[in-house]
């Protein structure tokens, strides 16, 4: 009879815990229901005044679209005019004639100046200057507008400068 009664003292209790919870559940369900709720009280004449004022002033009449017409352009029929012919004799041809073998001359000349502070091999700024000039010969034949031989020799007054001979 005691076991009994437990067994209905545990089934009471659990019975009791989950209408507790049924009823928080419903509370909540209403009251958040509540806030969502129509019109507590309607909206006077007062209230809209502000918008209806608004919406007037807002308004702004079209104006009226005025078309004009288009002026009638009238183009003139062009005049032709057959033109006068020019008749440009040529030029005669001068009688020059070519045998292939050419020749020229030229100069050239360089100049090179530095200064540098070289910190691997002397305190001492060095400077290198030189000055070189030239005379540049060609002798040459063409054979035709492609094909052609050319012979061409330099001398310069460069000296010989660290066992290298110019």
């Amino acid at each position: 009879m005691v076991s009994d009664l437990r067994a209905t003292k545990a089934q009471i209790k659990g019975h009791l815990v989950k209408k507790i919870k049924l009823s928080i559940i419903a509370l909540l369900a209403i009251t958040s229901l509540g806030y969502t709720g129509g019109d507590i009280s309607p909206i006077t004449e007062y209230e809209l005044e502000d918008a209806i004022v608004a919406e007037e002033e807002a308004y702004i009449e079209p104006e009226p679209i005025v078309v004009e017409p288009e002026p009638i352009v009238v183009e003139p029929e062009p005049i032709v005019v057959e033109p006068e012919p020019v008749v440009v004799e040529p030029k005669p041809k001068k009688n020059i004639s070519t045998n292939g073998f050419y020749a020229g001359l030229g100069i050239t000349g360089t100049r090179y100046k530095d200064s540098c502070l070289c910190k691997a091999t002397t305190t001492n700024e060095t400077t290198i200057e030189s000055k070189q000039l030239g005379v540049v010969a060609r002798a040459g034949y063409d054979f035709n507008q492609y094909i052609g031989i050319e012979a061409r020799g330099s001398k310069t007054n460069m000296e010989e400068q660290n066992g290298i001979e110019h």
